[in-house]
C-alpha cells in the first residue's frame, strides 16, 4: 500500500469526436488555454507587438519537431519524453505568460494593505527582513541568480529530470504541477493584484549598502500599463511575472523539490537551490510573506491533487 500511496497519477488520453486522434490532456488544456487568449486579443484591444509574431515563428518549428520525434520515437522512453515534455515546456510558458497579462488588464483594487495586514498579523517585517539580506552580499548575489531565470531553469530541470530515477514520470509530473500551479497563481492573482513590498514600504535607499531597495520592481510598468492602458501592445519578449499572491517562484521550488526526489545526486542540490530562491522572493520578487505561503500551499494542493487517485484507490 505504501508504495502505491507514491505512484502518481497516469493521465489518458482524451479522444476528440469525429477526429479520431488522441491527444493528452495537459496539450488539451494548454490549446484551450490558447484558444481562450485569442479570442480575448480578438474581443479587446489589446494586441500582440509585431515582435512576438517572430518569437511564435522561432518556437513553432520546435514544438513541430518534438511533437514528431516524440511519436517516431515511441519505443524509447527518454527520448519521447525529452521531445514530448520539451515542446510542451517550450509553448506553455509564453502562453501561460500571455494568459497572465491579459488575467491582470481587469483591474481588481490593488491588495497591498491586506497582504501588508496580513504580514503584520504574522509578526514578518519586510524591511527588516531585506536590511538583513543587504549584509550579506554574497548571499544577496547568491539568491540573485536563483531568482533569475526561472523559465530557464525549469526546462533545464526537466532535461536534467531525464537523467535520474523513473525519469518519464518525474517529467510527467513536473509537467503537469507546473501547468497547473502557474494557472492557479495566474488566476487567484488576478483577484488579489499588488504593486510591490518595497513600493508599499518605500524604504529609504540610505539604509542599504548591497542591494537596490527597488530591485522587485521591474514589473510596475507592465501592471501599470496593462491598467490603465486599453489599446496595451504586449511582447512575448518582455511579459514579466505580474502574480504576488501567491508566489509562483515559491510553487515552482517546491515542485523542483518534489520531482527530484529519490535522485539523491539531484534532491540535495535542488533543495539547497530552491530553499535559496524561495527565501530571495520578498527582496527579488518584493513579495509579501503570505504571498510565499500561498504559493506553498498552492505547489502542496495540486502535489496532493495528482496523488489523491491512487492514494484512494490503495
Amino acid at each position: 500500500m505504501a508504495t502505491q500511496l507514491l505512484q502518481p497519477v497516469r493521465f489518458s488520453a482524451v479522444r476528440v469526436p469525429l477526429s479520431g486522434i488522441s491527444i493528452p490532456p495537459l496539450w488539451l488544456a494548454l490549446g484551450l488555454l490558447g484558444m481562450m487568449e485569442i479570442g480575448w486579443l480578438l474581443m479587446s484591444p489589446l494586441r500582440l507587438s509585431a515582435d512576438s509574431w517572430k518569437v511564435l515563428n522561432v518556437i513553432l518549428p520546435f514544438v513541430v519537431i518534438g511533437s514528431w520525434g516524440a511519436f517516431r520515437l515511441a519505443d524509447r522512453p527518454r527520448l519521447h519524453m525529452l521531445c514530448r515534455g520539451g515542446a510542451f515546456m517550450l509553448i506553455a510558458w509564453p502562453v501561460l505568460r500571455l494568459y497572465n497579462h491579459l488575467t491582470m488588464s481587469i483591474a481588481y483594487p490593488f491588495a497591498d494593505n491586506w497582504l501588508a495586514a496580513a504580514d503584520s498579523f504574522l509578526r514578518f517585517d519586510w524591511l527588516q527582513y531585506a536590511l538583513m539580506l543587504d549584509r550579506h552580499p554574497t548571499l544577496i548575489q547568491l539568491m540573485d541568480y536563483s531568482y533569475t531565470g526561472l523559465s530557464t531553469y525549469s526546462i533545464g530541470l526537466f532535461v536534467i529530470l531525464l537523467l535520474g530515477r523513473d525519469p518519464t514520470r518525474r517529467c510527467q509530473e513536473l509537467m503537469v504541477l507546473f501547468f497547473t500551479s502557474a494557472l492557479i497563481c495566474s488566476s487567484v492573482g488576478m483577484l488579489f493584484p499588488a504593486t510591490a513590498a518595497a513600493l508599499h514600504y518605500r524604504p529609504q535607499s540610505a539604509l542599504f549598502h548591497n542591494v537596490d531597495p527597488w530591485v522587485g520592481i521591474y514589473h510596475m510598468r507592465h501592471l501599470l500599463a496593462l491598467r490603465t492602458d486599453p489599446q496595451h501592445v504586449l511582447d512575448l519578449n518582455n511579459l514579466p511575472g505580474l502574480v504576488t499572491f501567491p508566489s509562483f517562484h515559491t510553487a515552482m521550488g517546491i515542485i523542483a523539490i518534489y520531482c527530484s526526489r529519490g535522485t539523491p545526486w539531484l534532491f540535495w542540490p535542488s533543495l539547497i537551490i530552491n530553499i535559496l530562491m524561495i527565501s530571495s522572493t520578498p527582496l527579488f520578487g518584493s513579495h509579501y510573506l503570505i504571498d510565499v505561503i500561498a504559493g506553498a500551499v498552492v505547489a502542496l494542493g495540486t502535489i496532493l491533487f495528482i496523488r489523491r487517485p491512487r492514494g484512494a484507490q490503495a
